[in-house]
């Protein structure tokens, strides 16, 4: 499963990318710049199933790229990273259809659960469409 990084900053980018054991855990990890539109084509070329998106971005804020990777890419998965607090992110994200919203000070062990969490709900989707499709054909081979 591929995880791709989308943060401003960084010693918070190097601490993500070489604080977590991403391979270990079974992950194929990429970072991206810090900027927004960089980051879009970088992300709907890569395809990875996980984004982790920084709010505070230059050029495009994270809400913004996430809206925009949601809609070349729905069913991809984004955790987004803030300090901000306002309730009104927090929000807007769901609207979004963002799968997690994290608070700074980046806590590696925090993003690797909520990875962790929704690599698990990615797999478990896979897993009902697969069951599906067999349910389908074999309902078609009997019937």
């Amino acid at each position: 499963m591929k995880v791709f990084l989308v943060e401003a900053e960084h010693m918070v980018r190097d601490e993500i990318m070489y604080q977590i054991p991403w391979e270990k855990q079974g992950f194929i990890f990429r970072a991206a710049s810090g900027r927004g539109e960089e980051a879009l084509s970088e992300v709907v070329r890569d395809n990875p199933q996980i984004v982790i998106i920084d709010v505070h971005l230059p050029s495009i804020d994270g809400l913004e790229l996430s809206r925009r990777i949601k809609e070349r890419i729905p069913e991809t998965k984004i955790l987004l990273i803030s300090e901000y607090r306002d309730f009104n992110y927090a929000k807007e994200a769901l609207s979004i259809g963002v799968s997690d919203y994290l608070e700074k000070p980046v806590n590696t062990n925090g993003i690797l659960e909520a990875v962790l969490r929704v690599s698990g709900q990615i797999e478990l989707i896979k897993k009902r469409e697969s069951d599906r499709l067999y349910a389908c054909r074999k309902g078609g081979l009997n019937g």
